[in-house]
């Protein structure tokens, strides 16, 4: 009895192994023309598929195939239909089949596999060349060839024009293109493979010009003399620049514009009115604010205006940019204030002031009696200096002699002093009390500028 009961159960089992055997080289013969289980192919879930089916798959995915190109500023989609664009994944697909292991298939539903499957693609060559050679990138080298390029005259600067754009390398472009065709890629950065654009004869004639223009242009002079300052740039020497009929610069056998010469000197009129001091007044900064114009008994500046317009020639036509100083034929002490320095005494003949500025402040002020307007006394509006002091002085005129503590002289027979005849200062006195001509201080005041001042120390006086 337990005999056959073994024999039973060892028939059963041995049935059990034979079919269980059998079954797994069925299922096993099964995975030799499918995918196995947990396969993805392009991200498509491949599982228990044949070849033909996953192929059917991809290709539907890319039936309505178009490559997006994207070029400088703009992005242009080519249609597969347009030049018969045909793919097939058949052959990847079977390689990908062949490399699966099918007595391995319970191992691949523990272990996921990716695969990536490459197409075989066909198109109509000469349809998608047709397709490139119309695009404006792939005739954009013809275009530049009738490109404007041209230096512009805007009357006070010149500006460059250039119409071309870079150029697509079409060579290296199209191969990019027909390599991603045939990967069936959707879409080719193509931006890389542009170059610069190449010039004609007569465009690079144009180049050369505007860079020598553009030099020029860069070209400053920036005039300093004390107080006084003056910019020459590209604003006001653009013009000087000759031109022909088409406004275009005339350039010289040595490769640099030709200026014109009469209007360099023009502008040297202008740089003599700002800088020229020789027979008119100086501009005065009153102690108290605001300017006067004065005149000055000493030379003043003349601006050599031949000598700066060639200057100025070399100097722009060289693209330099300087700070300086006009040249002079003659110079004076200073300009201005800078004439005259920080110490000086300061007389307002209208407002019957005086002042003593020393070292740029304020040492001593006040009232005096000027030259009498109602007898034409008037004391002269002028730049002068102390030439002459003496303590303890007789003054002598037409009919009068007049002893005085202090005195400065600064001009002629005009002076600073004291008057000791008069007990009140400043105010309208000297319009019809005044002096005749010298400027009167009270006693003390005079004392004091007497001990400040010395020969040499200058004098302004102004209304």
């Amino acid at each position: 009895m337990g005999r056959k009961v073994l024999k039973v159960i060892g028939i059963v089992l041995g049935c059990i192994v034979l079919f269980a055997g059998i079954l797994y080289l069925v299922v096993s013969g099964y995975y030799r023309t499918r995918f196995m289980p947990n396969t993805t192919i392009n991200d498509h879930n491949a599982y228990a598929l044949t070849a033909s089916q996953m192929n059917e798959i991809l290709c539907n995915e890319l039936k309505d195939y178009s490559l997006d190109l994207k070029l400088q500023g703009e992005t242009v989609s080519l249609k597969g239909s347009d030049f018969d664009y045909r793919i097939d994944f058949e052959k990847s697909l079977n390689e990908i089949l062949r490399s699966q292991k099918p007595f391995e298939w319970v191992w691949y539903f523990i272990y996921p596999t990716n695969y990536e499957a490459r197409p075989d693609a066909s198109y109509d060559e000469g349809k998608l060349q047709a397709l490139l050679d119309g695009l404006d990138s792939f005739k954009q080298e013809e275009k530049n060839a009738k490109a404007l390029v041209s230096v512009e005259n805007r009357m006070n600067h010149f500006t460059f024009r250039d119409d071309r754009k870079d150029v697509l390398n079409t060579g290296k472009a199209t191969v990019e293109i027909k390599n991603a065709v045939i990967n069936g890629k959707e879409d080719c950065d193509l931006t890389a493979d542009y170059e610069a654009p190449k010039a004609t004869a007569i465009q690079q004639k144009a180049l050369d010009a505007w860079k020598t223009i553009d030099k020029i242009q860069n070209a400053k002079i920036t005039y300093v003399d004390d107080e006084l300052s003056l910019t020459l740039d590209k604003h006001d020497f653009a013009s000087w620049i000759v031109c022909d009929e088409k406004k275009q610069p005339v350039f010289g056998s040595d490769g640099k514009p030709e200026l014109d010469h009469n209007k360099v000197l023009q502008y040297m009129e202008k740089v003599s009115d700002v800088f020229d001091t020789d027979k008119k007044g100086r501009t005065w900064h009153k102690y108290k604010g605001g300017t006067v114009q004065i005149p000055s008994k000493d030379p003043g500046f003349i601006v050599d205006e031949e000598a700066e317009a060639e200057s100025v020639t070399k100097t722009i036509l060289n693209g330099y940019q300087q700070q300086r100083e006009p040249i002079y034929s003659q110079e004076g002490k200073g300009h201005g204030n800078a004439e005259v320095g920080d110490t000086y005494v300061e007389v307002d003949l209208s407002n019957q002031k005086l002042y003593y500025i020393e070292g740029g402040k304020l040492a001593l002020q006040s009232d005096v009696v000027t030259g009498c307007k109602r007898y034409h006394n008037d004391t002269p509006s002028m730049i002068t200096d102390i030439y002459f002091m003496q303590e303890g002085r007789t003054l002598r005129g037409e009919n009068y002699a007049t002893f005085v503590y202090y005195w400065m002289a600064f001009y002629n027979h005009y002076g600073l002093h004291d008057a000791t005849w008069r007990s009140k200062f400043g105010g309208d006195i000297y319009l019809t009390d005044g002096s005749h001509g010298c400027v009167n201080m009270p006693k003390e005041n005079a004392a004091k500028l007497y001990s400040m001042v010395r020969v040499g120390t200058p004098v302004v006086l102004y209304e």
